[in-house]
């Protein structure tokens, strides 16, 4: 059905079944469904929507809670449907959108890292932490993001321990590292560290011999939590260790 009016009423015959608007997700525009509407398209089979359409269809319901078009509940509940999915594209997406919405978790940061545990273990836990030979490429990435999604936001003891226990070759020699692990394990440790940690990625940041390991290191100083390490990240913005051009994303 195609809409082609400014304003203009179809009728559908979906009132016991599962409605998707978005057909291959080609169209520009959001489509606020009804909590009974999700409800349905959540017991669908998993072939129902293709993975353009699962994409189009989570980042509705995300948008429309982010703006607080509809209840924040109807993206929680929706995304319980995300964590068995084994799609690459649509995790990578679950991932961004549940670490979005950190800041709007203040005071209540326990119930929130288990809401993020609750998502997306047990996709890492299908994974493993170490990369398979012959793995897709798409595969290892994921891996990545979500040992650093856990391990900062999820508060998991398991990525935390395990990106600690690889932050000495990190700093001492991360060619030997899986490369696609290489972010996590810096901000993870970043995420929960000290003014230790602090400084030992600071020298990293200044020795980096690539761009690469420059903008990681970098970038994962502004990861730590405390006031004055945050103070010092903002402070090295003046100064010539960073590049004029990377300063406003510092900031």
């Amino acid at each position: 059905q195609v809409i082609d009016k400014d304003s203009q009423a179809v009728s559908v015959n979906a009132a016991s079944a599962p409605l998707f608007v978005n057909g291959m997700g080609n169209g520009f525009y959001r489509t606020r469904y009804s909590a009974e509407q999700l409800a349905k398209l959540k017991t669908v089979k998993k072939d129902f929507l293709n993975c353009a359409e699962k994409v189009s269809l989570a980042s509705d319901v995300y948008s429309l809670a982010f703006s607080a078009r509809t209840p924040i509940k109807n993206y929680l509940d929706y995304s319980l449907t995300m964590a068995g999915d084994n799609d690459p594209y649509v995790l990578s997406l679950l991932i961004g959108q549940t670490l979005s919405f950190e800041d709007f978790a203040a005071g209540e940061e326990n119930s929130y890292a288990a809401y993020v545990r609750s998502r997306l273990k047990p996709q890492l836990a299908n994974l493993g932490f170490e990369k398979k030979e012959g793995e897709a490429e798409l595969i290892s990435q994921l891996r990545g993001q979500l040992i650093k999604a856990l391990g900062t936001v999820g508060q998991d003891p398991e990525c935390m321990e395990f990106c600690r226990s690889k932050f000495d070759l990190y700093l001492a020699e991360d060619a030997n590292l899986d490369p696609d692990l290489l972010s996590a394990i810096v901000n993870v440790v970043a995420y929960n560290g000290d003014q230790d940690d602090y400084a030992r990625i600071t020298q990293a940041f200044k020795l980096a011999n690539t761009p690469e390991a420059y903008e990681r290191n970098l970038g994962a100083l502004c990861t730590f939590r405390q006031k004055e390490l945050v103070t010092n990240s903002l402070d090295m913005v003046l100064t010539k260790d960073v590049r004029a051009q990377d300063g406003p994303r510092q900031i």
